[in-house]
């Protein structure tokens, strides 16, 4: 362990290997993001086709007033 603390080249290669495991973990956190606020859109605009009230929608889903008016259109 001592001789590979000090070795250059194993060192850079676990930095590397650290930095692709953090550049995955953002990637999917990312998409569960694109998803989750996909889903939330397509909840308000069912919602909208339902006619529920713009003001509750907004409430529920965290969506602006200009974001579902947008939506309708």
């Amino acid at each position: 362990l001592e001789d590979m603390s000090q070795n250059l080249d194993f060192l850079l290669f676990y930095d590397e290997e650290e930095e692709k495991e953090r550049i995955n973990k953002c990637k999917i956190e990312d998409a569960k993001n694109a998803g989750l606020e996909e889903g939330k859109l397509q909840i308000a605009k069912e919602m909208l086709k339902k006619k529920i009230d713009i003001n509750t929608i907004s409430e529920c889903t965290g969506l602006t007033i200009e974001e579902l008016e947008n939506l309708e259109k």
